[in-house]
């Protein structure tokens, strides 16, 4: 306010906002600032969705009482914005005939309070990235069910870990299709097994605060490591009237992560304790033109990323190849590795499912293989495995139709190496 009355305003006030209430608190602060004649111009509270249509539903003797308290608060231009007609200002003007505004008294400003420190997060609990693990890092992806029933999948990972997985890796409903929240899914899973999962983060779900409110819900249940995604476009899902968000991709997304480790959200706020995240990141080396994709991961890195994790492999050359061109990055890149299970299932993921690319002579061989197409998939990841076995500083092994009896023959065929 001293601003701009030294730049010669003559009137100051509050437009809009959150309604009346709202407004009249503004204008008693401004009351104590300052002997400037001020304003108020309230919105009609929050506008309700009916009927498709949007509609102010606050009554016209609610904004009369409330122009009254405005006067008492000291404003002397008063009248309405957002909701308000001129049925409204006629009936304010009613209410406030003959009044007159608060008398002022200034308030000297207290001095300013220093900034409270965000308090440190707690200590961390041992994570599958601490070193001095033996063998590759094995990540085994288990997703949330498509319905209530857990049982199932939480058995599987149960197995998965037994068998010597060191983590597990659980999807924000991958491809669009919807499935159970991922993050109480993830609670469950590090109650059960005490192992501190991988929750995949996809942006496609959530607007910019419901983004900031989920991860640090998540934080709250002990969910520290992110893989954060841009997503897949609702479109290709399974929930034809679903919309894409994307207030964020997956670079502001790790800018967010960031912020919260420091201990503020994305507008600079304290949120009174840092976050301890350690986000991990997508690369798919699935492209003709690998360039792109590597400035992609190069600048991940800069922001902050941890790890990464490969879209599923069935090229050995091509595994040989994430290994030769990203020597230089300084995180552990964990080689995605699916087990196909038939020429059709090999055909499907090369046609339909985005960043998937299945080589014409494995789909020739899968065909070839009839019906032993699981146990030539089983083999392609074998394969890949022993000649990585000692480049790769782990293998990320995706369960076929979220099948964990699958996986589990990748998982102890890995630990089988190790001992």
């Amino acid at each position: 306010l001293g601003r701009l009355e030294k730049a010669g305003a003559a009137f100051v006030g509050t437009n809009c906002g959150r309604g009346p209430k709202a407004a009249t608190g503004v204008i008693e602060k401004m009351g104590q600032a300052s002997q400037l004649p001020l304003s108020a111009f309230p919105n009609a509270g929050f506008p309700q969705f009916l009927g498709g249509r949007y509609y102010y539903l606050m009554t016209p003797e609610y904004l009369a009482e409330s122009a009254k308290d405005l006067v008492a608060a000291g404003a002397n231009l008063i009248g309405g914005c957002c909701g308000t007609t001129p049925d409204e200002i006629r009936v304010m003007a009613r209410a406030i005939r003959g009044m007159k505004p608060a008398a002022r008294k200034i308030v000297s400003a207290p001095p300013a309070e220093p900034l409270r420190k965000t308090s440190e997060a707690a200590p961390p609990e041992p994570h599958f990235l601490d070193p001095g693990r033996p063998g590759p890092l094995i990540l085994a992806e288990i997703d949330p069910p498509k319905g209530m029933r857990t049982k199932k999948s939480l058995e599987g990972i149960k197995s998965l870990v037994d068998a010597g997985a060191h983590t597990i890796t659980i999807g924000d409903n991958p491809l669009a299709i919807l499935r159970m929240g991922h993050i109480p899914f993830a609670y469950k899973v590090r109650e059960m097994t005490g192992i501190d999962p991988v929750i995949h983060f996809s942006c496609r779900d959530r607007n910019l605060i419901g983004t900031q409110s989920t991860l640090m819900g998540a934080h709250l249940l002990g969910i520290r490591t992110i893989l954060a995604l841009t997503g897949d476009p609702a479109r290709v899902g399974n929930q034809p009237n679903a919309t894409s968000v994307f207030d964020l991709n997956s670079f502001s997304l790790l800018e967010l992560i960031a912020k919260m480790n420091a201990g503020e959200n994305l507008a600079g706020a304290s949120i009174g304790q840092k976050t301890n995240f350690i986000p991990g990141v997508a690369f798919n080396p699935n492209v003709r033109r690998i360039d792109a994709q590597l400035s992609r991961l190069e600048r991940k890195v800069k922001l902050g990323a941890k790890f990464s994790m490969t879209q599923p492999v069935f090229d050995l050359d091509k595994a040989r190849q994430v290994y030769e061109v990203t020597k230089g990055f300084g995180i552990p890149i964990f080689l995605g590795l699916f087990p196909l299970t038939s020429w059709r299932n090999a055909e499907y993921l090369h046609n339909e499912v985005p960043g998937i690319e299945v080589p014409e002579e494995i789909r020739k061989r899968l065909r070839e293989a009839g019906d032993d197409g699981l146990e030539t998939g089983l083999e392609f990841c074998r394969q890949i495995i022993d000649d990585l076995f000692d480049t790769a500083p782990g293998f990320y092994i995706i369960a076929p139709f979220n099948k964990a009896a699958i996986a589990r023959v990748l998982v102890e065929h890995i630990r089988s190496r190790s001992t």
